[in-house]
């Protein structure tokens, strides 16, 4: 975090991606004093890997075939994290500390047998926890400020109807927007938005 932080990874505004169609979030634990939730991490871990769920009939469940470009993307994340904070560390204090920049290391092979179908019955799989994470759920709003997938139409937090504003979106403006230390600057401009309407 305090990477991304320097990084200024939190003041990545929506509006410079295409469609706002902002990036896959990095995630990460503080478990064992924290490391990033890697896929090839997880494969060589002895996790069997496989694309999205697209389908389920019966007791077969059907996957998207993009494992490997899943992972392709993954490792090429992976790398421009890594580039980008030995770049910076070369321009903070700490980088005489750290030492000099090593180039980066081969990433440990992976073995993709990447599947497009799963018999749960035969694989004897009786428990399924899904942590694919969430959505919006605006569909109690009944309001002329949703788009076509429910999400909330603003900028900023501003919605087109007058006194309608969001706060403490994922990705709302920046993505610090959805990150308890980074909502306060949100709160801040529509504060001041809502301030300078009543004057």
């Amino acid at each position: 975090m305090w990477w991304l932080e320097k990084l200024g990874s939190f003041d990545l505004n929506v509006d410079t991606f295409a469609n706002r169609r902002y990036p896959p979030s990095i995630v990460h634990t503080g478990v064992n004093g924290g490391y990033d939730l890697d896929p090839r991490r997880l494969g060589n871990s002895g996790v069997e890997l496989a694309g999205r769920v697209i389908g389920a009939s019966g007791d077969t469940l059907g996957f998207a075939d993009n494992l490997e470009g899943l992972i392709a993307a993954a490792d090429q994340s992976y790398e421009d994290f890594i580039q980008a904070a030995d770049k910076l560390a070369d321009t903070l204090e700490i980088g005489s500390a750290l030492g000099q920049a090593h180039e980066l290391a081969p990433r440990p092979p992976l073995g993709v047998d990447g599947f497009c179908t799963l018999n749960l019955r035969d694989e004897n799989i009786r428990t399924i926890i899904w942590a694919n994470g969430f959505g919006y759920s605006f569909d109690w709003v009944k309001l002329p400020i949703l788009d076509a997938d429910g999400a909330p139409v603003q900028r900023q937090g501003v919605t087109a109807c007058p006194g309608i504003y969001f706060l403490g979106l994922h990705w709302m403006h920046t993505f610090g927007s959805g990150i308890l230390p980074f909502v306060g600057r949100d709160a801040a401009y529509l504060a001041d938005h809502i301030d300078r309407l009543e004057h």
